[in-house]
């Protein structure tokens, strides 16, 4: 595997490592945004779909799924392929800022999530994924761990399984 380099556009090492212990083979899992993280769910079996808007942003993998912006606040314009049976983990991590942010996601959340989904959201030291992470965390009853980067970035774990957070 080549090298992994991780910047300020990248998932953190510490967000890398968090979801290598937490992958396993034939988890069904959904990711907002491409990169880094892509590879690693690639890679470690899982039944993966990673959605991305901007091509300047598009990772080569066989996971990902280019598909439009629509809404306010905006969220990809794209359907589970398999209705009503949701994701064991979703990855939160687009679309950006400079896009609208990730608020949109409220309008589809019940169409991804079954209830033990465990959502990862980056980036919760700016506000609105703050805020986000909190909103997903009252409404489904979930317990929230953050987590700090070396490089103070922060990362939420929401879960409602004991023993699952690492």
């Amino acid at each position: 595997m080549t090298e992994l380099r991780f910047d300020d556009w990248t998932i953190s090492r510490e967000l890398w490592e968090t979801l290598e212990k937490m992958l396993r083979p034939g988890m069904v899992t959904l990711e907002t945004g491409s990169g880094l993280s892509t590879r690693l769910f690639d890679n470690s079996g899982c039944c993966h779909t990673a959605l991305e808007h901007d091509e300047r942003f598009a990772t080569q993998s066989r996971s990902l799924v280019r598909v439009p912006l629509v809404g306010k606040p905006p969220w990809y314009d794209w359907q589970p392929p398999a209705a009503g049976a949701g994701y064991d983990l979703i990855l939160i991590d687009g679309p950006p800022q400079a896009s609208g942010g990730r608020m949109g996601l409220l309008r589809v959340v019940d169409r991804l999530r079954k209830p033990e989904t465990t959502f990862v959201l980056d980036d919760t030291h700016r506000r609105a994924e703050n805020c986000l992470a909190d909103r997903l965390a009252e409404r489904f009853g979930l317990q929230r761990i953050d987590h700090a980067a070396a490089d103070r970035r922060i990362f939420s774990i929401l879960t409602n399984q004991q023993g699952r957070i690492s």
